[in-house]
């Protein structure tokens, strides 16, 4: 865990006022992302800020059991792929609605009139959305990888595997992940 992580934890862990503005700032950092990842998971709006809720009440209820073998953040996005799981489990929906795709992440442009970096940038968020149609799992993972920066402890305290079979299936989603990407090289090969 770095520092930021460890003094949101002890704020979390300390009393009522301390508690509430570390919450606020949780939800500030996370409830978007959350929320858009349970969209993408074909849940409705409503039904994925019910498990926004869901996934910080049970990160307050469960604090005392979290331990830092990783980040809390990863220990956070387990806690919502949990109730995604419960959700389903319990929903038994008969129909799949259509909801959005996960926001595009931002690459900062370096060139002013967009040009090559905006082309670049376009090619590698459309091979992301179809890597994603295809293959959901995988492409949920390399986001959170890419978002936060998680190493392989985090990636298994997600999925909920051991190590072993967690950099095997990083390995799988980042095979899977390359013919998606192949056709945007021409915009970096010269």
């Amino acid at each position: 865990m770095d520092s930021n992580e460890d003094e949101l934890l002890a704020a979390l862990r300390a009393g009522p006022a301390q508690r509430r503005q570390a919450l606020a700032l949780l939800y500030e950092q996370h409830a978007d992302r959350l929320r858009n990842y349970f969209i993408a998971q074909r849940l409705t709006r409503e039904e994925a800020e019910d498990r926004v809720q869901d996934t910080f009440v049970n990160v307050l209820r469960n604090l005392d059991s979290f331990r830092a073998d990783s980040r809390f953040t990863a220990w956070l996005w387990a806690i919502a792929r949990n109730e995604l799981l419960m959700f389903l489990r319990s929903a038994k929906r008969r129909e799949v609605p259509a909801g959005d795709d996960l926001p595009e992440a931002s690459v900062p442009a370096h060139d002013a009139g967009g040009g090559i970096v905006s082309s670049l940038q376009d090619c590698v968020q459309q091979a992301l959305s179809q890597f994603e149609q295809q293959f959901r799992d995988y492409a949920q993972v390399i986001r959170l990888v890419s978002l936060y920066d998680w190493g392989l402890s985090d990636v298994a305290a997600f999925l909920g595997k051991k190590p072993g079979a967690t950099r095997e299936y990083l390995s799988q989603s980042r095979k899977r992940l390359a013919p998606f990407l192949e056709h945007c090289r021409e915009f970096i090969t010269p």
